[in-house]
This record gives structure tokens, sequence and C-alpha cells, in this order.
């Protein structure tokens, strides 16, 4: 009798593997509306949807906790089954006793994807000291070079990730609670269309982007816009090679955590393996003394002149020439057969290409 509960144990039933699946998807539903409410908390009365989001804490609490149960029972583990149960109505208490009008705005903390701790480290190039680390890119060859860019067909590839100046669109989230629409255009984390085939034969004078829908990532059916070039600047990821190089006092745009809204800021710390290659920076409206922000999510920053965006004038001359594509792709491939421990053929010219590619004099439509 023993052995045969220890094998059921072992092997579950597929009524017991079909519980544990649908458990797992009201997790990922109770997720879901959890960091919705984190987001609206935002932009809304922090006293009167704090109560809405407590509650979306417990339930999704309770939901992991089930399906530890479920898993717990089947496989035999009963210490472990207990000791979650405990865990679970220790925690509805301590729900029942948090404040929930007078206690201070929380920091949500969800890294945008492909930046927290956890990515930076499954990346060699980022956290493999020997490998030298990505390249920056100063603004004044990161500007010379986006014009360059911008004259070629096709170089914008689509799903880019950009900063575009443009007036926000609304989130779901906003819309459901009535939100006015907002007027004034701001600089935004947006990506280029799927619409690759209307670049192929002119330069780009307007670019076809979509918005962010945070903190539910990008939505594929949203209806992009088009916006022209001079309020578009592409990120850097530090991951592919690059990231945009500010000295220590120099201003810049920063996106403010949880937000995919860039602000200007002025810069503390440059990026390095010791801060997991975050910017320290100081944002001008904010009251914290610094913030560390991913070095992909800080670019130059552009003001207002005579009707077009120009870099800002507080940026000093480059005494160095730019990286150069051999430079990047060079380390790209030392970090991959690092991370082979073997020799490989090295990253292919999709990470950096838009921005270093050296391209014939381009025949194109302006």
């Amino acid at each position: 009798m023993a052995k045969r509960k220890a094998a059921e144990h072992q092997n579950p039933s597929n009524s017991a593997m079909k519980e544990i699946r649908e458990l797992l998807s009201r997790v990922g539903n109770d997720w879901a509306d959890f960091e919705s409410m984190n987001n609206v908390l935002m932009f809304s009365d922090y006293s009167k949807q704090l109560p809405k989001r407590n509650y979306h804490a417990t339930q999704l609490i309770s939901a992991m906790c089930t399906v530890i149960e479920a898993i717990a029972e089947h496989r035999g583990f009963d210490e472990l089954y207990h000791e979650v149960v405990a865990m679970q109505q220790a925690f509805l208490n301590s729900m029942n006793t948090l404040p929930r009008v007078d206690a201070p705005i929380p920091q949500i903390g969800i890294p945008p994807p492909r930046s927290g701790p956890r990515a930076i480290q499954s990346t060699p190039l980022l956290s493999d000291r020997t490998l030298l680390g990505p390249l920056a890119l100063r603004p004044h060859h990161a500007m010379s070079l986006i014009k360059q860019i911008f004259l070629v067909p096709n170089s914008i590839r689509s799903r880019t990730e950009l900063a575009v100046f443009t007036v926000p669109q609304l989130t779901y989230s906003d819309k459901e609670l009535g939100i006015a629409p907002p007027t004034d255009p701001e600089w935004l984390l947006c990506r280029a269309q799927d619409r690759a085939y209307t670049y192929r034969t002119r330069a780009l004078e307007t670019l076809a982007v979509i918005q962010i829908q945070y903190p539910h990532g990008w939505d594929e059916d949203q209806a992009s816009f088009k916006i022209h070039r001079d309020k578009v600047l592409p990120t850097l990821d530090p991951a592919e090679g690059m990231y945009y190089g500010f000295e220590v006092g120099e201003p810049c745009m920063a996106m403010f955590p949880d937000t995919t809204t860039f602000y200007t800021a002025r810069v503390l710390e440059k990026p390095s393996f010791d801060n997991e290659w975050c910017y320290s920076v100081k944002f001008e409206t904010d009251d914290a003394g610094s913030r560390p922000i991913f070095c992909r999510f800080v670019i130059p920053l552009l003001v207002l002149h005579d009707g077009q965006h120009v870099l800002h004038s507080d940026y000093a001359a480059p005494d160095h020439e730019a990286p150069t594509k051999e430079d990047v792709l060079a380390r790209l491939k030392n970090a991959e057969e690092k991370a082979r421990g073997e020799e490989g053929e090295g990253k292919t010219e999709d990470s950096a290409d838009w921005l270093l590619s050296t391209h014939p004099e381009p025949d194109v439509e302006m």
C-alpha cells in the first residue's frame, strides 16, 4: 500500500495535472490584475485605490499558495503543505493590519524587459569583467550617426526600441478610470512598428511607431502613429555592445522608474560592472537625491531650437573617435565565445547594425 501511495505521488494523475495547470493560469491572471493596480496608483487617488490594490495582492498570494499546496499534496510533501498553509494565513493576517490611507506611495519596482539584475547576470558582456563591458557612445557621435542612418532606406528595423516625443496615449486602465486624455507631448518609450516595407525606397522622414502599455508590454493590436524623425531617438542596449555615454554632471533624459516617460536629469555616477550598468541620476523635479537608471534608458537631452530638436549645449565635444562597428562586434564575439566556452562565429550584425553599419551612398527619394 505504501509503495502504491508513493507511486501516485511521483506520477500525478491527469486530473491532478489539469488542476495544477488551471491554478497556474489563475496565478497569471491575478498577477496581471495586481500589476495593473500598481500602475493605477501612479495616476489616481492613492488613498482610494490602495484597498483595491491590497485586495489584488491578497488574491495573488493566495493563488500562489494554492498552487504550492496542490503540488505538495500530490507529491506527498506533508510538511511543506502545512508550512504553506501557515504562511498563507500569516500573510492574510498582515494584510488586514496594513495602513490603508496614510501609507507612503510605494516604489513599485517592476523592471522593464531585459533590464533587471537577473538579465544582467545572464549576459556575459555585462557580468564578466574580463570582457571589458559595452562601449560608450558620446552624444555628438550618436546624433551625427543617427542623422546619417535616417537617410538610408530600411535602416530602422521593425521593433527597434525608441524614445519618441509625442502625446501619451491612454492605457486600458486609464480609460476604465475615465482619465482625460493628455494634451502635452513627452518623451515616451515606443518602438518601430512592423511596417518595414514602407521604408525600403526612401529616406525616413517619418516613422510608424507604437507606444508601450505599461505594465502589460507591447500591444500588437494597438494602432500605430507616424512621427517625424526629428522627434525620435533610438535607445541603445548595453547587452548589444553600446550605450549612450555621459560624463558626471552632464544633462540627460532618463526614464523615470515604473513609468515609460523620459525626464530631464543630471548624471551623478557613470555605469559600470559595480552598479549593474546603471547611471545614478538626479531628476530635476524629484525630491530623491539620486536614482539608479539602467543605461539602456538614459539618452541625450534634446532641446527645441528654431522648431527643431537639437543636442543640449552643455555637452562637451568628444575628445576621441566614436567606437567603430568592428570594435562593437569584437566585444560581442568575445562575449559569445566566453559563454559557449569555445570558439564561435561571433554575434551577427543584427546587434548594433542599425547604428554602426557602413552603408554605400544611398540612392533615396527625398
